[in-house]
Order: structure tokens, then C-alpha cells, then sequence
């Protein structure tokens, strides 16, 4: 943080909260204002881009930002409470997917979003927001407290943490959000949006929630390793909700379900079951004859046999079908099936002609 914030948010002598846009071309003569921070007298100036801003007359000291910063926090959300009909909170909630209760591949802990919900306090009762507040059998104040008309049942503690002037207010079994204020902009994110929206830690709210999200927003990335007609494969993460696409070609799809291994196992491993069934493919990464060279600082994989037997010489490049001199790399497959002898994958096999109709 600078050592001199940018203040733009002042009281003027009726108490009110005042953002410095709202001063006609930064006029002075019409009202008086105060700081929010030590309540002493200000008066506009204007920054080298032309903009205007308050500050402190010339004989009072400059107060810390993280003080003016604290306060106008707590006048920007207080004056926000009482302007309008409703004051929306935007809670996180723990959604699961809307379609977890058939889908192959849902699982309990992956398949749920983490997405905030606005809700409107007073149209829940809450219809007052006290500042400064002292509980009961406490030994400072909390920054805003909002409750409905008679009781602090249930009653929401708002805390701001603008770095050295925060309170901690965990103790307390109330439900709190811990709003973070660090700039001009955090200010105008709590005046223009939902309060939470910002940087904002939830305490003691329930994330457990009823709603589901529709399965794009999920987003979950599943393994998917697909064999093609002419030989050809290709594994990649996609999203849940594309994983039934595929091209007309494809002859076989083997999906992890749990994504246990790395992408390099999971192809391994999914090119060994399509030779376990005999099906066409190049195998080269399975062969015994496939190593690893390092030229100019770059990696390659090149066949030990291409200058003996003529076989290509980078075979990943070239993806050779049913090269005779082929030989499976016993090592490589017992540690595949060594570490991996319980995935979890569906294996489908397909009818490119009835796929292609």
C-alpha cells in the first residue's frame, strides 16, 4: 500500500457519507467536509491525472491509510443498508451437480461447485445494522452488526480487515464476514456490488446447500484416451460434459473414471489394454526398442533399430501400424500393472459405421 491513499470518501457536515464525484467540479463553498478516519476538516484537491480528491487541510496531519481505509468501509456499508430495499450478500455455497443422482462418472467430492449465492438480508428479517456494536461479555466492538427489528438471534457481524485496523471477531459463534480492504477499489467493489463479492472470508455459514449447478459448471477434467480407426490414438483431459463427444472415427475410448496417474501412465496404460484385445494401433511407445536422446537441449524418442532395419527414426512423429520388428517392453508393462491393477476406467467398444450414420 502507498504511504498516501487516494481518498475519495468524506463526511459532510450533515453526517452524511459523501464519494468526492458527487462534489460539483470539486466545489467547496457549498458544504463542509470531514475525514472518516480522525473526523477533521478537508478540502479537495486534485491529482496529476486531473482527478479530484479529498484531503486533510494543509496544518493537519495526514492519517493512516489503513484508518481511513477502515472507516470508509464501515460508512460505505452502513450508508448502503439504509439507501436501499434490499442489501445483498453474496454467500458461497457447496453445490452439487444436477445430474449426480445417473451419471457414471460423479464423484462426492470432485463433481461439486464452489459458486456464491446473493441473498437479501431484509427480505429475511434483518432490517437494522448497528456499527460499533459491543456483545455481551466481550472486550471490543464489532464493526457492523446486522439484525432484525427485536432480537440478535442470528444476528451478522460484518468485520472489515484493512490490514493494521482489523478486530478479530472469530470468538464469536455469529455468523461473520471478514471483508478485506487494501485499496480505492475495494471501496467501490463493496458500493457497486454484493457484500462478499470482494475478498471476503465466511465464518460459521453453512455451505451445505440443496441447489445443484447445471454440469458445464462443474467442469470436471476426466482422462480420456481414444483409439482411431487408422491406428492413431490420442489421450487428453476434457470437461464432463463433452465427454461423449467424439470423432466418427474413433473405435474404442477407454475413460478414467478416477484420475490416479499422470497422462503419460494413463496412455500407457490404456494403449497396453488395446493390445491385450489385438486391436490396430501404433505400439512404439510399448516397444523395447523405443529410448530417449537429448540433442541441443531437446528430447526426442527416437527406434534403436532405424538405422539397422530402416524403421523410422522418431516413430512418435510417424505413428508406424504393425511394425514387424516390434517387441513389447516387458518392464515398462509390469510396472504399469505393478501400480496400476485397480483403475477405475470404462472401456467402449464402437461401431464406427453405425457412429458415422
Amino acid at each position: 500500500m502507498s504511504s498516501k491513499a487516494y481518498l475519495t470518501w468524506a463526511l459532510n457536515q450533515k453526517g452524511d457519507l459523501v464519494h468526492v464525484d458527487e462534489v460539483p467540479n470539486g466545489n467547496m463553498n457549498e458544504h463542509s467536509y470531514y475525514c472518516l478516519a480522525c473526523g477533521k476538516e478537508m478540502t479537495i484537491d486534485v491529482d496529476d491525472d486531473g482527478s479530484y480528491l479529498f484531503t486533510h487541510v494543509e496544518e493537519q496531519p495526514h492519517c493512516e491509510d489503513d484508518l481511513y481505509l477502515h472507516e470508509a468501509a464501515k460508512e460505505i456499508i452502513y450508508a448502503k443498508f439504509y439507501a436501499s430495499n434490499d442489501f445483498l450478500i453474496s454467500i458461497p455455497q457447496h453445490l452439487s451437480c444436477c445430474d449426480s443422482s445417473f451419471c457414471t462418472f460423479h464423484n462426492q467430492e470432485e463433481c461439486v461447485k464452489d459458486k456464491h449465492i446473493p441473498y437479501d438480508l431484509k427480505k429475511h428479517g434483518y432490517v437494522e445494522c448497528l456499527k460499533d456494536y459491543m456483545f455481551p461479555n466481550t472486550k471490543y466492538k464489532c464493526d457492523l452488526v446486522i439484525k432484525r427489528a427485536d432480537t440478535f438471534d442470528q444476528a451478522i457481524i460484518i468485520s472489515i480487515d484493512a490490514g493494521s485496523c482489523h478486530v478479530d471477531v472469530t470468538s464469536l459463534d455469529n455468523r461473520i464476514v471478514e471483508l478485506e480492504v487494501y485499496n480505492e477499489e475495494s471501496l467501490m467493489t463493496l458500493q457497486d456490488n454484493a457484500i462478499g463479492e470482494g475478498r471476503a472470508t465466511f465464518l460459521n455459514f453453512k455451505k451445505n446447500n440443496s441447489g445443484t449447478v447445471d454440469r458445464t459448471e462443474i467442469d470436471r477434467g476426466i482422462e480420456k484416451f481414444e483409439l482411431f480407426s487408422s491406428g492413431k490414438y490420442h489421450l487428453d483431459i476434457v470437461s464432463c460434459s463433452e465427454i461423449s463427444n467424439r470423432k466418427r472415427s474413433t473405435v474404442c475410448e477407454i475413460i478414467f473414471t478416477e484420475q490416479i496417474m499422470g497422462l503419460y501412465e494413463a496412455k500407457i496404460y490404456s494403449l497396453l489394454k488395446c493390445y491385450q484385445k489385438k486391436r490396430k494401433a501404433c505400439y512404439c511407445e510399448l516397444c523395447f526398442f523405443l529410448s530417449e536422446v537429448n540433442s541441443y537441449g531437446l528430447t526426442e524418442k527416437i527406434c534403436r533399430r532405424y538405422k539397422t532395419k530402416g524403421t523410422p527414426q522418431y516413430p512418435i512423429r510417424e505413428a508406424p501400424i504393425d511394425c514387424e520388428y516390434f517387441s513389447l517392453n516387458r518392464t515398462l508393462v509390469a510396472n504399469i500393472e505393478r501400480e496400476y491393477n485397480n483403475v477405475a476406467v470404462i472401456e467402449r467398444e464402437l461401431d464406427t459405421m453405425k457412429h458415422a450414420e
